[in-house]
Parts: structure tokens; C-alpha cells; sequence
């Protein structure tokens, strides 16, 4: 039959014979027959490494037995079965499959197949790492098999059972060897995930750029800080909040490497000042925080303030240059300012806000008027979408004249608001508002049409006279803002010619390129572009040679000088006329704003600048005011017809 061919090695010759040996059985019935024809399949299988067909017959071979109730069998294809799933990695059914095969084995005495299911187990618990129950296996099997060469050959039992127990302490030998490699694997890698543990935690606690805490970090520690602090008699806890009011420019002047280097360098001036007990962080990209813990009064604290203004004011490097970051600073003290993290920053935050608003001198403690002045600057800017709906908003103009013969050449358009309460509001108040809020855009526009429709209604054209137009930030860097003047210049059937549009250094720096296209796209339309408040940011003469410009517009700031008899008026003038010159080289047309005086007009004259405008000449009007002076305007100089 088929098994004595498969021990002579002849499995081919026995495979060929099966269909035959497995027809016959099933023509006569003869159910004993066919699951043993099955077991010798899915060994023959087995040895040719088809796993797949090994299991099929196995599991076929079982069905067989358990129709006819033939527990040998069950036990047998049972025990072959989990031998079949062992070797495809099926590890927990071979597991099941085995257990019920040697249990089975066991129960109705079949030595050798209960010797083969505890081998087999004893090989599945060693792969899955189960020392103890591998070997618990392999000396049951050791023990059968010593006790089925005993009933043959008592000789022979002996060196068998020698050789089991060799091999057992030959595996146990082994998987001591394992074990201890495998607990010296754990070890180091333990102590690797201990670091890269503590590396996370610190990253995730700390900025990576300057190495101080980072928002989350220093919030949790400032209010476990303060929680157990400003409680009853507490000391003073002071919050400080620093703002590099510059870092933009810095990095569009002289890249990001080198601003990286200026918060690096104001980080590090931060800890210098910081007393060992103090929490020093860094809140987002432009803004510092020191939380001082120190001991000390209220003294302390403004000493404090005032030493790191002094620290932070000094010039950075950037990349080859020293510039001045422009730091400005705002402080609230605990426990009157806040007993919590987030009331103090708050309360800081204003006085932050303050401190910006005065660049000579930005420094600001918080106190409650500051809190006054944040309320009345929510209403205004939660009543400016209604001012522009109900008109609230006003154009006023201030002339502009030629300084060679002293002839009108257009008008600055500036707004105003008139509020039905308040009177008056300072553009200096509602514009930032405006943009903060996004209604800078709906505002821009209006003023745009507004100006344009005026210029138009006053025949700028036939009079050969511009309108200038101050352009927010916002507004400019809009991607349609060309197409927007091209649609309000034909609305208003206004030439280009009569449009001038004025932009400031920051505004240029923010993205230099981008603007410069956007100023490309205007001058095609005969619009001509001003840069507006030249000299008083980080000017740099790579705005003026890459951004396309008509008009120099030199800051009011440098009037205040330029007085004979001023100490300063030889610098003053001296500075004056290099500007005039660099512009006059680069093809640029002057206007000077700021003109007070007749004694500046004459000097502004001598140096060639090319325009002027300034309460000396006009102040700002409103338009019937403007309409009725206009035909005198235009036909007489300035010192005649001003404005009052």
C-alpha cells in the first residue's frame, strides 16, 4: 500500500497511487481507509512543502473521522491538522488543533500520536517564546517515546531517553541564551526610548529656535507659578511681554537666517536678564514673555522693566549688519493685575498695545484706563461697518504744489469720520481698526471711487492736476487690485494721468516682488506710484531699485530740523539733499510733506526738491470748501490763494 512506498522514499510513486487506493475506498465504504489515505496526502504534502494541500487533506481526513465516530482517526487528523497549520504560521488553531489531538491521543491510549502532538506542541510553544510549557512538552514526549522503545528494546531505552533529555537541556540551553539576549535587547532599547522620550517631552515643552519654553510649556508653569503664589500676603508676580515690533522688515530686508539670529540673540538677552527662579518663553514668532518670581515690590518690578528695555533696545546682528530690532514692552503685576495666567497676559497685552503707540519711549505699565481705551476701541471698531453704510466717512483735501514756479498740482485725498457722538476720530484710531477687522477693504475701495469721482467732478484732466490716494496694505496686496483701479478710473471717466497712489516702505518690504508687480500693472495704466513716508522705517535702496516708482515722498519727521538756526539744520539740510539727489539720479520726482514754514520751502526749493505740501501751503479741506477755491487754485501761485 501507499505508506510502505512513501518510507522507501518513493512519495512520487505513492502520490500516483492515491486516486486509485482513495476511489477504491470510497467504492467500498470503507471508511477507516480513507482517512488514513488522507493522512498519508497531507504527509506526502508536507514533504514536498505544499502547506495548502497538506491542510486540504487533513482536513478532509477529519471530516472522515468524525462521520463514522472514529476516535482514533479524530485523534490522528487532529494532531496532522495542527502539524499543518503549525507550519503555515497558523499558531493559535494549531495551538487549539494540538491540545484537542493529544488530549483525545491521550484519553484512548495512542502512544504515538500523543507522543507526535506533545513533540509538536512543544515546537509551537518554543516559537512562541513559552520556554516553560516547550519544555514541559518535550519531556512528555521524551517519556513516550522512552516508553515506546521500552516495550521494543529495554537497551535501547536508556540511550534514548539520554538523547531526549540531551536534547531537552541542549533546548533549554538554547532558550536560556535567548532569553538573556533578548532581555539585553530590552534593556538597551529601553534606555533608547527613555531618551527619545525625554527629547520629545523637551521639544514639545520648549521653542526650538531660542530654546525657551514655548506657549503651552510656559502657560502651565506660570499658572501652577501663580496658583500656589497669590494666595493671601503673596508677592508680587510680574508678566512681561516683549514684541519685536521690526522682525518682518528684518526678514524681507536681510532674510530669514538673519531674523532667526535677531530672535536668537534677543532670547538669549531675555535669560541674561531673567533671575534663576523667573520663567522666561516665547509666545509666537514676534513676542517674548518673562514671568518674574523673584522677591520684591513694585520698584523692583519697573527696575526690572526698565533694565531689559535698555537690554532689548540695543542693536542685533543681522547677518553682516547691527540693526535695532524695535522692542516694545508691556508689563501687569499679580495679584492686583490678575490672579491668573490668563487675566495677566490680557492686562499686559494692553499695556503691550500702548507701549507701540509711543516708539520713543515703549514702555508701558498696565493700569485701568488702558482698559478703558481697549473697550472704546472695540465699539469703534464694532460701529465702523455702519459709519460706512450711513456715510459717516469723508474725503478732506490737502493741496499739493509744484516748488519751481509755485503752481498747484493736485491734492492729497485724506479721510475722515465724522462720528454722530464722538465728533471727530482721528484716522490714526480707525484705520488700524479697519484693517484689523477686514473692512479696510470695502473702506479702500469707497475712498478710491470717492477721490476719483471728486477728481473727475472737479476736470482734473483739462486743469492738469492729480489726485493722490494713500493705499493700505491690505488693499495693495490684494492679486485683483490693478484690475480694481482700472474698473473705478472708467466708472469715474478718469484718465490714469490723474491718479496717484501712495505706498509705504513696510508695505513694499512685505513682498517685494509681488508688489512690484502690482505697481507694473498700475504704471501701464498711466497711474502713477508714490512711495509715501520714505526714511522714517528701515529704508533700503533695494525698494528703490527694484520697485517701480514715479514719486519719493520724504517723511514729515525730517521738517522738524530743517529750520536756519535749528542746531541740527547743517545735518538736516545735508540729509535733505541727498535724498533729493538719490531720487533726482534714480529719475524719481521729490515732494517733501510736513511744510510748515516758509523759511523750509525755501530751502527745499534751493536743494531742487520738486514738490511740497504742509499747513505753509494749505491744510486739509473739505470738498465745497476745495471747489470754490479750485478755479484761483489752479491759475495762482500758492503764496497768493493757500488754503487757510
Amino acid at each position: 500500500m501507499n505508506p510502505p512506498l512513501r518510507h522507501l522514499d518513493r512519495a512520487r510513486e505513492a502520490l500516483a497511487l492515491m486516486p486509485q487506493a482513495t476511489e477504491l475506498a470510497d467504492l467500498v465504504a470503507f471508511r477507516s481507509i480513507q482517512w488514513k489515505l488522507r493522512r498519508c496526502e497531507a504527509l506526502i504534502a508536507l514533504e514536498d512543502c505544499r502547506l495548502k494541500d497538506a491542510l486540504d487533506s487533513a482536513r478532509l481526513g477529519m471530516r472522515v473521522a468524525k462521520v463514522t465516530n472514529d476516535y482514533e482517526g479524530l485523534a490522528v487528523m487532529r494532531t496532522m491538522l495542527g502539524e499543518c497549520l503549525l507550519n503555515l504560521a497558523e499558531y493559535d488553531q494549531a495551538l487549539t488543533e494540538l491540545r484537542k489531538g493529544e488530549r483525545l491521543a491521550q484519553a484512548i491510549g495512542l502512544t504515538r500520536v500523543y507522543s507526535r502532538a506533545t513533540r509538536l506542541l512543544a515546537k509551537l510553544y518554543e516559537i512562541q517564546g513559552d520556554a516553560h510549557q516547550a519544555l514541559h512538552h518535550l519531556k512528555i514526549h521524551a517519556e513516550l517515546e522512552a516508553e515506546r522503545h521500552r516495550a521494543s528494546s529495554q537497551m535501547c531505552s536508556r540511550a534514548v531517553q539520554d538523547e531526549l533529555l540531551g536534547e531537552v537541556q541542549r533546548h533549554a540551553r538554547q532558550l536560556h541564551r535567548e532569553q538573556r539576549e533578548q532581555r539585553e535587547e530590552l534593556s538597551s532599547a529601553q534606555q533608547q526610548l527613555d531618551q527619545a522620550r525625554d527629547e520629545l517631552l523637551h521639544l514639545a515643552a520648549h521653542d526650538p529656535l531660542t530654546g525657551l519654553h514655548n506657549r503651552s510649556s510656559f502657560w502651565w508653569l506660570a499658572q501652577h507659578h501663580l496658583t500656589a503664589n497669590l494666595a493671601g500676603d503673596a508677592p508680587l508676580t510680574g508678566l512681561i511681554l516683549a514684541d519685536v515690533n521690526e522682525l518682518r522688515a528684518l526678514n524681507d530686508l536681510y532674510g530669514h537666517a538673519a531674523g532667526d539670529a535677531a530672535l536668537q540673540e534677543i532670547a538669549r538677552r531675555l535669560l541674561e536678564a531673567a533671575a534663576p527662579q523667573d520663567i522666561v518663553g516665547r509666545l509666537n514668532g514676534d513676542e517674548f514673555v518673562l514671568l518674574v518670581t523673584r522677591p520684591g515690590d513694585e520698584e523692583t518690578l519697573r527696575a526690572i522693566t526698565q533694565e531689559l528695555s535698555v537690554r532689548l533696545a540695543s542693536p542685533v546682528k543681522c547677518g553682516d549688519v547691527w540693526v535695532e530690532a524695535g522692542v516694545s514692552i508691556g508689563y501687569a503685576a499679580g495679584p492686583q493685575d490678575g490672579h491668573d495666567i490668563a487675566t495677566l497676559h490680557r492686562n499686559a497685552e494692553l499695556a503691550l498695545a500702548a507701549a507701540k503707540q509711543t516708539p520713543h519711549r515703549p514702555l508701558a505699565r498696565f493700569d485701568q484706563e488702558l482698559v478703558a481705551e481697549e473697550q472704546a476701541r472695540r465699539q469703534l471698531r464694532a460701529e465702523l461697518p455702519q459709519a460706512l453704510r450711513q456715510g459717516q466717512f469723508t474725503l478732506h483735501y490737502q493741496a499739493q504744489y509744484r516748488l519751481a514756479d509755485q503752481q498747484l498740482t493736485g491734492f492729497e485725498s485724506l479721510i475722515r469720520w465724522e462720528h454722530p457722538l464722538l465728533g471727530r476720530v482721528s484716522p490714526v484710531q480707525f484705520i488700524a481698526l479697519a484693517e484689523q477687522s477686514g473692512l479696510i477693504l470695502d473702506l479702500g475701495t469707497w475712498i478710491l471711487r470717492e477721490a476719483c469721482r471728486q477728481a473727475s467732478e472737479w476736470s482734473f484732466p483739462a486743469l492738469n492736476l492729480s489726485m493722490a490716494v494713500n493705499i493700505s496694505p491690505v488693499q495693495f496686496s490684494q492679486p485683483d487690485f490693478a484690475e480694481l483701479v482700472q474698473r473705478v478710473l472708467e466708472e469715474c471717466g478718469l484718465p490714469g494721468s490723474c491718479l496717484t497712489l501712495e505706498v509705504t516702505e513696510g508695505l513694499v518690504q512685505r513682498n517685494l516682488e509681488a508688489s512690484a508687480a502690482t505697481s507694473r500693472r498700475l504704471r501701464a495704466l498711466g497711474v502713477r506710484v508714490a512711495l509715501d513716508d520714505f526714511g522714517s522705517g528701515h529704508s533700503s535702496l533695494n525698494v528703490l531699485n527694484l520697485f517701480p516708482l514715479d514719486i519719493l515722498k520724504i517723511d514729515r519727521v525730517f521738517m522738524a530740523d530743517l529750520l536756519p538756526g535749528h542746531p541740527d539744520f547743517a545735518r538736516a539740510r545735508q540729509l535733505m539733499s541727498a535724498m533729493v539727489t538719490l531720487a533726482h539720479t534714480l529719475g524719481l520726482q521729490v515732494v517733501a510733506e510736513g511744510v510748515e514754514s516758509l523759511s523750509q520751502l525755501g530751502v527745499l526749493e534751493e536743494l531742487g526738491c520738486n514738490g511740497a505740501q504742509g499747513y505753509a501751503l494749505a491744510q486739509p479741506s473739505a470738498a465745497p470748501d476745495v471747489a470754490f477755491r479750485l478755479p484761483a487754485l489752479a491759475s495762482a501761485p500758492s503764496s497768493e490763494t493757500a488754503l487757510p
